[in-house]
C-alpha cells in the first residue's frame, strides 16, 4: 500500500502469513477513512484521486458507548472488557470539536501502525529487502522492512474489499497481474462499494496448503544476534 499521491512509497511492515497482510490493510483502508473524515469536518478540499481506496467509507465495528472506531472486531471486543471507557453522550457526539479532537487522536493511532519506505517499483509483492528486529524485540512480528533492493515480482493495481466474521470485520485482498476483477486503485468509491460477503472464508479452503507452501519459500531467518540481513521477504 501506498500514502495519497506517493505510488514511490509502500508499507514496510513485514508479515509471515496472507491473512495477516489482508488484515493489516485495513489499517490503510481506515487511516484513509480518517484523513476523509477529518478533512470534511474542517471543510477542506479532498482530491480522493490520490487516495489507493478511492474514499470508501466502511462500517467499522464501533463502540456504542465512546464512538472509537476499530480496524478488527476483536479489537472492539477486547476495549469492551475495559472499566474506563468513557460514555458519550449524543451531545459529546455531535460536538464538531470534540470531534477533531478525537478524530486526530485515531489518525496518529493508525499512523503509528504504518512503517514507509520507498520502493523502486509501486506495489512490491516479493522483495529482497534490508529488514531488521526493533530494538529489543525477538519475534517474527516484529520484523520490520528497512529498505527494499530488488522487487521480484509486484500486484495489480486492484483490490477487493471482503467480509468476514459474519460481516463484522473487512479485511482486503490484493490481486495478481493474472488475475481477474477487483476495484482498481483511486477510483472514486462510497458505502456502495461492492462487497464479496465471506469471500475469505471460501478463499482459503480453496488454497490453504497451496498458500503455506509457498509462504514457506517467504520465511526469513534473523542472525542470533538481532543484525540485519538481506532477506527475501514478501511485502
Amino acid at each position: 500500500m501506498s500514502p495519497p499521491g506517493q505510488p514511490n512509497m509502500t508499507c514496510g511492515i513485514y508479515a509471515t502469513h496472507f491473512h495477516d497482510l489482508y488484515r493489516h490493510r485495513i489499517v490503510h483502508m481506515m487511516w484513509e477513512t480518517l484523513l476523509y473524515e477529518r478533512a470534511e469536518l474542517a471543510n477542506e478540499p479532498t482530491d480522493l484521486s490520490d487516495f489507493v481506496f478511492g474514499g470508501f467509507i466502511g462500517d467499522f465495528p464501533k463502540c456504542k458507548r465512546c464512538d472509537k472506531r476499530f480496524s478488527r472486531y476483536d479489537s472492539l471486543q477486547r476495549h469492551l472488557l475495559k472499566t474506563t471507557c468513557e460514555i458519550m453522550s449524543p451531545g459529546d457526539k455531535a460536538d464538531r470539536d470534540l470531534r477533531r479532537e478525537r478524530l486526530d487522536k485515531e489518525v496518529r493511532k493508525s499512523e503509528a501502525l504504518q512503517h514507509w519506505i520507498e520502493t523502486p517499483v509501486p506495489r512490491p509483492k516479493v522483495a529482497l529487502a534490508k529488514v531488521a528486529y526493533p530494538s529489543g524485540t525477538k519475534a517474527y512480528r516484529d520484523v520490520v522492512i528497512l529498505e527494499i533492493y530488488e522487487v521480484e515480482e509486484t500486484y495489480a493495481p486492484r483490490y477487493q474489499v471482503v467480509t468476514v466474521k459474519s460481516g463484522k470485520e473487512y479485511q482486503v485482498k490484493l490481486f495478481n497481474h493474472d488475475e481477474p476483477g477487483g476495484v482498481p486503485f483511486y477510483t472514486k468509491q462510497d458505502d456502495n462499494v461492492q462487497l464479496k460477503t465471506n469471500a475469505m472464508t471460501e478463499w482459503y479452503a480453496e488454497g490453504y496448503r497451496r498458500l503455506n507452501t509457498k509462504e514457506q519459500e517467504l520465511h526469513i531467518v534473523i542472525d542470533k544476534d538481532g543484525s540485519w540481513g538481506r532477506r527475501r521477504v514478501r511485502v
